[in-house]
């Protein structure tokens, strides 16, 4: 199951200056890898792990070590989540809507944005975190709206 947000993940306000626009570029990072998130089956302890320019969470279990989702954000700051397997839910209820509880990575993980104007001088954002927007429902991910940076 995948999910992308509509537009990027972090809003930014650039003022270039005199030099002119240039590029922005979007760097995702893990900033705490104890996810608190579990697979439904076996109940296998979810660590997030930086992999490339892509952060996953990766559990291990008799068969060795699995990706249960890949987090991603494109050159354009999309965030792509990819859900590989089902998680963990701990709240039980008697309905549909009930049964779709919330996890996020709130605090895990995190953006910093790049811009360089024209003429190659950069300014960088810190880090932003997104865990928030990353949700993982019964029925898959998803991805609020942009986080301010």
């Amino acid at each position: 199951m995948t999910a992308t947000s509509a537009a990027a993940i972090v809003t930014l306000t650039s003022n270039y200056g005199a030099d002119g626009a240039g590029t922005t570029t979007y760097a995702l990072s893990v900033t705490n890898a104890a996810s608190g998130l579990a697979t439904a089956q076996g109940d296998h302890a979810i660590t997030l792990v930086q992999v490339g320019a892509t952060v996953q969470g990766q559990y291990t279990d008799a068969g060795g070590t699995h990706t249960a989702f890949t987090v991603s954000v494109a050159a354009d700051g999309k965030m792509t989540v990819v859900q590989n397997v089902a998680l963990e839910h701990l709240v039980d209820g008697s309905t549909a809507a009930a049964y779709n509880d919330a996890l996020n990575l709130a605090g895990k993980i995190a953006v910093t944005a790049t811009v360089t104007d024209a003429d190659g001088d950069t300014a960088s954002t810190g880090a932003i975190d997104v865990g928030g927007a990353v949700t993982f429902l019964d029925d898959g991910p998803s991805i609020s709206n942009a986080v301010v940076g």
